[in-house]
């Protein structure tokens, strides 16, 4: 990365915890071994498989077994290592997510906290905070059980929630979720709706949720002035995650990425890395790949501003993260 980069403070608000792919690393160096070559894996999965939805699915590989993930000194090693990457890549910021059923771990929290507090011994100046993610689908039990389980978390320090729409590429039946997304709101979390990735598809609904203050990559929104109108009017920020969008498909080249319409219209965007892991990225490379699409320093400070601005951490540290930028 260009040393005029390095020095520009980064927060990362879109990232998942990638379990499997983060433990196999760690359990596959622990034995001398090679880990998974996530590399060769997204050169196969952009040649192979149809952009959208079905190289999406292909994120959910598990690589380990249920008792690995489940062994708290292997949840926090991962958590540790996730958190040492963003801040050796320059990142002061980052909201972590994790799925599944984590959100119902007695330990999920304060594991989190100790590794958090494990990387700020050398890093004082960095902060993270735990999210959790769910899908809103057509299991009304599992999902009434998961956002339990947020609830019951966001007293001991859950920051947000990510919320996945289902179906994600054509229009959800929301009926049920404004119901959540209230007594999420109401109990202080955070909250972010993946939309509008591969289509236009539950952008105007999620925008409709109560508490609403992040939108996960939101790129249709671009193409529909409508849109992109709603989108402004509702003040809300887009997570923009550039290498995700490309290798996903939701955009062709990186070249027709709306992040810069997005900027020219007065979203509050974010810069992300998504699922980094997967997209064998980091958040100076992200950083970076907006540098070449028009960004200069300035702009890209500013993101980093916004970033921390609507993040869901506290307000205390907000004001120090802010501070820090300068």
């Amino acid at each position: 990365m260009p040393g005029r980069l390095a020095g520009i403070p980064k927060a990362d608000l879109h990232l998942h915890a990638e379990a499997g792919p983060r433990l196999q690393r760690l359990l596959a160096e622990s034995k001398g071994e090679s880990p998974y070559d996530w590399q060769d894996w997204a050169t196969r999965l952009r040649r192979d498989t149809a952009p959208g939805i079905a190289r999406l699915e292909k994120l959910a590989t598990l690589l380990i077994s249920p008792e690995e993930e489940a062994d708290p000194d292997n949840f926090r090693a991962r958590i540790v290592a996730v958190l040492e990457e963003e801040v050796n890549f320059g990142a002061i910021y980052a909201e972590v997510r994790f799925g599944r059923e984590t959100v119902l771990r007695p330990d999920f929290i304060s594991l989190f906290r100790e590794a958090e507090s494990e990387v700020r011994r050398e890093h004082p100046g960095f902060f993270a905070e735990p999210l959790a993610t769910s899908l809103l689908q057509d299991d009304p039990e599992q999902v009434d059980k998961l956002l339990q389980g947020c609830l019951r978390a966001a007293a001991q320090g859950l920051a947000g929630v990510d919320l996945i729409p289902i179906p994600y590429d054509r229009e959800a039946d929301w009926s049920d979720a404004y119901r959540w997304t209230e007594k999420l709101s109401d109990a202080g979390l955070g909250l972010t709706i993946h939309a509008a990735e591969f289509s236009v598809a539950n952008l105007e609904a999620a925008l409709k949720a109560p508490g609403v203050k992040r939108l996960g990559h939101a790129v249709f929104a671009a193409t529909d002035q409508k849109l992109l109108d709603l989108v402004v009017a509702s003040g809300v920020g887009v997570e923009v995650c550039l290498s995700s969008n490309l290798i996903l498909g939701a955009v062709e080249t990186i070249d027709h990425h709306p992040i810069t319409r997005s900027i020219e219209a007065e979203i509050p965007i974010s810069i992300n890395t998504d699922d980094p892991m997967h997209f064998q990225t980091n958040i100076g490379r992200e950083y970076e790949i907006a540098h070449t699409l028009g960004l200069d320093e300035d702009t890209l400070r500013e993101i980093t501003r916004s970033a921390i601005r609507h993040s869901f951490t506290s307000s205390s540290r907000r004001d120090q993260l802010l501070k820090s930028i300068g």
